[in-house]
């Protein structure tokens, strides 16, 4: 699928149904969802891939884990270069934290096992930046939303407060254990910490894909999820009700509220 800006009234023509063709959109709902997805099942799937104790998820890169640790980091980074938000300054931090997650993918960590690679301090620099930039987003999406009128927004922006100070806090757990390796070691902190710090941003990311159901309106959620509910045998729709809508909210943004 192609990523693609548009106006309100070039999305709404891309969706106007004419007999069984139909252009689909991939709009910056999705995009978050999809992000905010893989950042939550990533900790779970390295961990269970890898058959063995982690260090960090990083560490997940000397494992059998390995392609599915660097293909997810991979997809990751091509959608927040792809992602440019609502000003200049968030998407050039969207494309910085594009290239740190390549980065973090390209330059394996050091493990007990392999303590001096030349990679680590590159890899620790792009992690840090990589967890920055996703701290920086979450507090842009509550800064958005804080002060609206609307309800539903209203009800996510505690959800992004919430995630990024864990993120801050994950990152500064991080730094103090590097000051007592040991202890780290033997508790696993590194993992945890950014096993944590992973699914803190996967559910503000989630969140911000509009896709739950106490926490947005149908009309906001991704048209591709709406989409897919349409032709699906009990949702009672047929499919173009919704897609053919004159809701200037059901179609996708060039530059959607909370920051994106």
């Amino acid at each position: 699928m192609v990523v693609k800006e548009e106006t309100p009234e070039v999305g709404a023509q891309n969706q106007v149904q004419s007999g069984s063709v139909r252009s689909w959109t991939f709009d910056y709902v999705t995009l978050r969802l999809l992000v905010g997805i893989i950042a939550f099942a990533m900790p779970v799937l390295v961990t269970a891939l890898a058959g063995e104790p982690l260090e960090s998820i990083s560490a997940s890169y000397h494992t059998a884990a390995q392609d599915a640790f660097v293909g997810q980091l991979f997809v990751v980074a091509s959608f927040m270069v792809a992602y440019r938000g609502r000003t200049r300054a968030q998407g050039v931090a969207s494309s910085l934290g594009g290239v740190a997650a390549a980065m973090v993918a390209l330059y394996p960590t050091s493990t007990v096992d392999m303590p001096d690679l030349p990679s680590s301090p590159v890899h620790y620099a792009a992690a840090a930046a990589l967890f920055v930039v996703l701290a920086f987003f979450c507090f842009v999406f509550w800064k958005d939303t804080h002060d609206s009128d609307e309800r539903m927004e209203r009800r996510r922006s505690p959800i992004y407060a919430v995630s990024g100070i864990t993120m801050l806090v994950c990152i500064l757990v991080i730094g103090v254990g590097r000051m007592f390796p040991e202890v780290a070691d033997e508790l696993r902190l590194t993992f945890w910490v950014e096993w944590i710090a992973l699914w803190a941003f996967g559910i503000a990311w989630i969140v911000a894909g509009k896709s739950l159901p106490y926490l947005s309106e149908q009309r906001e959620q991704p048209q591709l999820l709406r989409d897919i509910r349409a032709c699906l045998p009990f949702s009672g729709s047929d499919g173009a009700g919704e897609a053919t809508s004159a809701d200037p909210g059901s179609v996708p943004e060039q530059y959607p509220s909370e920051g994106h």
